[in-house]
């Protein structure tokens, strides 16, 4: 009898120490946060974000959220601190403001005619027949998240 005592609490103490685990999983939350435009501060420019068709988010691994007022900025910082840890970023969609787009799905232009608070004259497309649709009117060169990432990286190296 006592021995079977014994295996009991063993296994409470066994599922408890899996719900605590799993518990501390399904808590850091991967989602993303919208943007308070006028008050959230840029991690990289510490500039406020106030521009509802630039900026982004990285969420890391286990779920802490960076924002950004300008993809030049989140870019950079992801370049600068994130190497070789797992992230998931998203920007804002130039062509529905406030919308955050996954970056590994989207297209980038760099345009003259794109306006964006840093200066990088860069926006988001959900995808790249919206990017292609933009050139077309306003010109600029297209790019990929690996195309905008080894650009940038010339420039901070």
């Amino acid at each position: 009898m006592k021995k079977e005592s014994i295996k009991v609490q063993q296994n409470i103490s066994m599922l408890i120490i899996c719900l605590i685990t799993f518990l501390s999983f399904i808590s850091c939350s991967r989602e993303t946060e919208p943007l308070n435009f006028g008050t959230d501060i840029c991690e990289h420019c510490k500039m406020t974000i106030m521009d509802k068709k630039f900026g982004g988010e990285i969420i890391t691994g286990k779920g802490k959220i960076y924002k950004f007022d300008a993809l030049e900025c989140q870019v950079k910082f992801e370049l600068e601190n994130f190497s070789d840890e797992r992230i998931e970023s998203y920007a804002i969609n130039f062509y529905v403001p406030g919308e955050l787009i996954n970056t590994a799905n989207s297209s980038f232009v760099i345009s003259d005619n794109i306006s964006s608070p840093m200066g990088g004259n860069l926006g988001a497309f959900s995808n790249r027949s919206e990017a292609e649709k933009f050139i077309k009117e306003n010109g600029g060169e297209i790019y990929d998240l690996n195309s905008l990432k080894k650009k940038f990286n010339k420039t901070i190296n």
